[in-house]
């Protein structure tokens, strides 16, 4: 399949009917965007759990929040060593990024399914000056 490539405006919906899945229903799709900002989407559209949450912006980083308790998810850093082993047990989690420069690369997983991923990585801007990803460095 061709890269597609959009124009959005900030805060605009997007939609495409163009998710094509395997003949086992496995997809697996990115978004890139200026800065950093990517994100990743992979499971299967014929069994994957309904899971809703939204990444939030907060003066300090990130909030994942979640219609439910996201106790059958999983939440890894991949690369700036933090670790959240309470995740699962909240419906709003924050997550501090002060001390990666307000840089994040986390992947959202599920313990009953491991091919659902979600990868969420960028730096939120707050106008500031801002340094490069410190974890560009790391091999």
């Amino acid at each position: 399949m061709k890269p597609r490539k959009y124009a959005a405006a900030e805060n605009s919906v997007l939609l495409d009917d163009s998710l094509l899945l395997n003949s086992e229903g496995l997809y697996s799709f990115s978004l890139h965007g200026p800065n950093g900002f990517a994100r990743h989407f992979s499971g299967n559209g014929l069994s994957d759990s309904a899971h809703q949450f939204n990444l939030l912006r907060t003066t300090t980083g990130v909030a994942i929040t979640s219609n439910t308790m996201m106790t059958d998810l999983t939440l890894t850093d991949n690369a700036y060593n933090q670790t959240y082993a309470d995740f699962g047990n909240y419906n709003y989690y924050a997550i501090d990024l002060t001390e990666s420069g307000r840089w994040y690369d986390l992947t959202l997983g599920s313990k009953t399914d491991p091919g659902f991923k979600r990868r969420f990585m960028g730096r939120i801007e707050n106008g500031e000056d801002s340094t490069s990803d410190p974890a560009m460095a790391v091999p």
